[in-house]
């Protein structure tokens, strides 16, 4: 009986060991995007826990009735990025033929850092994240609007503010029935 019950010990030990759970993160708020237009944003991001350790995945930043998402990169996955001057692990660079600074200057390189994403408390590791996270914006999009073709397509993106916006976070297991993450709402953009 006592090996029995040692060998079912030692599989579920193996099992606990190799197990990981990955969590949808995701938060929805309404702000101005840089030409001052009321608009929701949606931040997603995902996360990985399990014996091996904690992984975070990009975040991302969508703005409603805008083509442009912007990506926020861990410092760790950034091959030449840019880095952070108050700690943040969570940084987005810029793009030098799409934004311009703070003060509207062009942006000459791809190290400039164009936002940040910190925790609550001044958590800098994405893994450790609560459920409010402090969303920072230090560039404006060059154009809000370009030509793709027929038409002009939005690509602006949320107000840059020296400010953070503090956005409330919902964590769910992914593919769980919860697992459902806002949809930002296409009727108030223009045709």
């Amino acid at each position: 009986m006592k090996s029995i019950a040692g060998g079912v010990v030692a599989a579920l030990l193996v099992l606990v060991t190799g197990c990981s759970t990955t969590y949808s993160h995701f938060g929805r708020f309404h702000a101005e995007n840089s030409a001052g237009e009321a608009r929701e944003f949606l931040l997603e991001w995902e996360t990985t826990e399990g014996m091996g350790g904690e992984a975070s995945s990009n975040f991302t930043l969508k703005t409603q009735c805008s083509a442009r998402t912007l990506v926020f990169m861990s410092q760790m996955d950034q091959e030449k990025g840019c880095i952070a001057t108050d700690g943040s692990e969570v940084l987005l660079c810029a793009q030098p033929d799409l934004d311009l600074t703070m003060e509207g200057r062009p942006v000459t390189n791809g190290s400039m850092p164009c936002g940040s994403i910190r925790g609550e408390n001044n958590i800098t590791r994405p893994e450790n994240f609560g459920k409010t996270v402090e969303l920072n914006i230090f560039c404006f999009p060059a154009e809000t609007t370009v030509d793709s073709g027929e038409e002009k397509q939005n690509v602006d993106y949320l107000k840059a503010s020296v400010v953070p916006y503090v956005v409330a976070v919902k964590k769910v297991v992914k593919g769980s029935g919860e697992d459902r993450p806002p949809v930002l709402n296409s009727k108030a953009c223009p045709n």
